[in-house]
């Protein structure tokens, strides 16, 4: 996790970063803080998928659809000085729906409606016939990336972050 308590950034969990990120000025900590969570959450983020692709019961169609909107964001906090970053269903920038298969009703599967499929629903009635229009079963695969993902992100995000410090400090170093 990435936070910034008094303008002072900190990688918790990772002290040998720690200890040389508060030696650096606000702008450098972010940069060196910000690229090593990207790379953590980019290795998280292929695991994702490649749970997708894991998952049995979904259609090829299906499972390309819900790959296309698993992504990853850095959000600044307005009122303090920190990072949040997230990967998920439905992170970053939106996702027109694609439909997945053969259906010729609705628009097909976006970020506005993904949810369906990472929570679940129960079985569904049109309101005016009585129609059974069938339940989704839930997806279960952010849990299982991020506990397969864990150690493979954690090292990269120290192994990205050490080397965007190296380059930090001999940057510093040259310009003063």
């Amino acid at each position: 996790m990435a936070s910034t308590a008094n303008r002072n950034f900190r990688l918790e969990g990772m002290d040998d970063v720690d200890r040389r990120l508060g030696k650096l000025p606000g702008a450098s900590a972010r940069k060196v803080v910000r690229g090593g969570m990207n790379a953590g959450l980019s290795v998280l983020v292929k695991q994702m998928r490649r749970e997708v692709s894991a998952e049995p019961g979904l259609s090829p169609n299906l499972k390309k659809a819900l790959k296309r909107v698993i992504n990853k964001r850095f959000k600044k906090r307005k009122r303090q000085d920190a990072l949040d970053a997230k990967a998920g269903f439905a992170v970053g920038k939106a996702r027109e729906p694609q439909r997945s298969g053969k259906n010729k009703t609705g628009k097909g599967i976006g970020s506005k409606n993904v949810h369906w499929f990472a929570l679940g629903t129960r079985l569904r009635r049109v309101k005016s016939t009585g129609k059974s229009v069938g339940k989704i079963k839930q997806v279960r695969i952010i849990s299982r990336a991020t506990s397969a993902a864990k150690g493979a992100a954690l090292q990269q995000v120290r192994a990205v972050g050490l080397r965007t410090l190296e380059k930090e400090v001999n940057r510093l170093r040259r310009e003063g």
